[in-house]
């Protein structure tokens, strides 16, 4: 995501019933109820740690790391990862700042603005489940986030029933597909404490990913086992414990730039989107209440923008094959030269207009691009995005039909 400058349906619905501010209000006799009471759990925690047992099985191939996770909220944690392949990897958040480090032999550090939460950390090693990345922390963001840890538009949330746990306690077993790389996902739910004691998965996305570039080989069939130990309420921490130190040596690449983690809707999903009125590269006036009837996908970039220029092919593919299921709008405050001479070298096409005021961007909370916003036929709010995450798209897309 790229800092601007400093002047610049049915089933979220479903889910809404289950869910509101209160923790009371969540319906603990629904798999989905079960699983957003567990997510309240974590998200009023002052402090959490635990041990994570990574295990990994594919064929006769076998994987294993041991993590160390502590977490201070709303936005301090470390993640130590290490693999019995001898790598170490750890993801550290003082606040200001996170940094990704690998000890594997030519790996450069990376250094992120600090996201505002764990739960929508989103570098490359938090993100990914290979290295420190993990459902787990999906939950921090409580159950009225629901959708960001299951994608219910891949199946619904379902009992896989219950298990006696080592302390001679109930578990529950809650089934779902899981958003980003995780897939078909088991989760082992303490029914006391809502403290997750496992997470088994397959990787279905990401295996489906690596295998894109021979599509008549069938992806490999993955199982993944998180298995949580010693885990600590609201445990103290000491002002070292999120300290980021990096070896002598390690070159540390900046990536703020393209930061995806400091997302703010101008309003609760569901509620009516804020209008506004933008201007075609003619000087024609597009006011956004007059597309209602039909789903709207807004694009907020700049020419200049990295993260917008890769994400920008995405939105043209959007516009030529489903232009007549959505209403394409993409939005920059830049001139009508910048914006057509940009267009013509790129062969875009998809409907572009100027914000010149800043006003739209205002009114939806742009403070860095790209930002992409769903709105539902009936001019709701059902998407919200910031920077480039093209999977979290696609799933907001899915949220009015639309399988991009």
């Amino acid at each position: 995501m790229s800092q601007r400058p400093a002047a610049a349906t049915g089933l979220f619905l479903a889910a809404l019933l289950i869910i509101s501010c209160g923790k009371g209000s969540v319906d603990k006799s629904t798999p989905g109820g079960f699983l957003a009471w567990s997510m309240n759990q974590y998200h009023d925690l002052h402090s959490f740690s635990a041990k994570c047992s990574w295990n990994l099985k594919s064929g006769p191939l076998t994987l294993h790391a041991d993590r160390d996770i502590s977490y201070q909220a709303p936005n301090l944690f470390s993640v130590v990862s290490n693999s019995s392949q001898g790598t170490k990897q750890t993801s550290v958040s003082d606040g200001a700042t996170l940094v990704d480090i690998s000890t594997a032999r030519g790996a450069s550090g990376q250094s992120y603005q600090a996201p505002t939460s764990i739960a929508n950390a989103q570098s490359m090693q938090m993100q990914h489940p290979y290295f420190c990345g993990s459902l787990l922390y999906k939950f921090f963001a409580g159950g009225s986030q629901l959708d960001e840890l299951a994608d219910q538009t891949n199946g619904p949330i379902t009992d896989g029933g219950e298990q006696t746990l080592p302390n001679g306690g109930k578990g529950k077993v809650i089934k779902f597909y899981a958003t980003g790389y995780y897939g078909h996902t088991s989760a082992l739910i303490d029914e006391t404490t809502g403290m997750v004691q496992s997470i088994t998965y397959d990787s279905e996305p990401l295996m489906t990913q690596v295998n894109s570039a021979n599509s008549k080989k069938k992806p490999p069939t993955v199982s993944t086992m998180e298995t949580y130990s010693e885990i600590k309420v609201n445990p103290t921490f000491s002002a070292e414990a999120f300290k980021v130190e990096v070896p002598a040596g390690k070159k540390i690449d900046d990536m703020t730039a393209v930061n995806l983690s400091n997302e703010k809707p101008p309003v609760e999903f569901g509620s009516p989107a804020p209008d506004f009125t933008v201007e075609d590269l003619e000087g024609k006036k597009l006011k956004l209440s007059s597309l209602r009837g039909k789903p709207v996908f807004i694009d907020f970039w700049a020419t200049w923008c990295g993260p917008c220029r890769m994400s920008l092919p995405h939105t043209q593919e959007l516009s030529d094959k489903h232009g007549k299921e959505i209403t394409v709008v993409t939005i920059s405050d830049e001139d009508v030269d910048t914006i057509v001479n940009f267009r013509k070298e790129k062969n875009y096409t998809y409907p572009a207009y100027r914000d010149p005021t800043n006003k739209a961007s205002e009114l939806y909370n742009v403070e860095g691009i790209p930002t992409f916003v769903v709105i539902d036929d009936k001019g709701n709010l059902v998407g919200y995005v910031t920077g480039y995450d093209n999977d979290a798209v696609k799933r907001a897309l899915k949220k009015v039909g639309i399988k991009a």
